[in-house]
């Protein structure tokens, strides 16, 4: 379960990330990329990616005890779910391709809802 969500957020970072790349005019790659990193969403999302990568890939490690910690899932929980109420209130107001509103639906909807999922049911 934690691999495939590990997957889920992965696949959302790299389509966002591959959006912000094509809409970027004629910034360069690393401004991009310095841009991309400075929003709250994109933290949030990494900071999600982190955790499922931590608990899916790591042992008996003291950075997996940490993840495995309730309070660091809560925490982490919280962060995304922010995410995912700010982007349904303000859902509407952008107009978005196809390929924009997946994007943006990956990281503002799909990755807060599967990680309160993964928090209620596992944590």
């Amino acid at each position: 379960m934690d691999f495939v969500l590990f997957l889920i957020t992965a696949l959302a970072l790299i389509i966002s990330l591959i959006r912000e790349i094509r809409k970027r005019g004629s910034d360069s790659i690393g401004v991009v990329v310095w841009k991309y990193f400075s929003y709250y969403t994109t933290l949030s999302n990494f900071l999600v990616l982190v955790w499922f990568a931590a608990l899916t890939f790591g042992s008996e490690h003291s950075v997996t005890q940490f993840a495995k910690n309730p309070n660091v899932a809560t925490a982490i929980t919280f962060y995304i779910v922010t995410v995912g109420i700010a982007n349904y209130l303000i859902y509407g107001w952008l107009k978005l391709s196809l390929f924009e509103r997946i994007s943006d639906l990956l990281v503002h909807a799909v990755t807060p809802v599967v990680t309160l999922s993964y928090w209620f049911f596992f944590v």
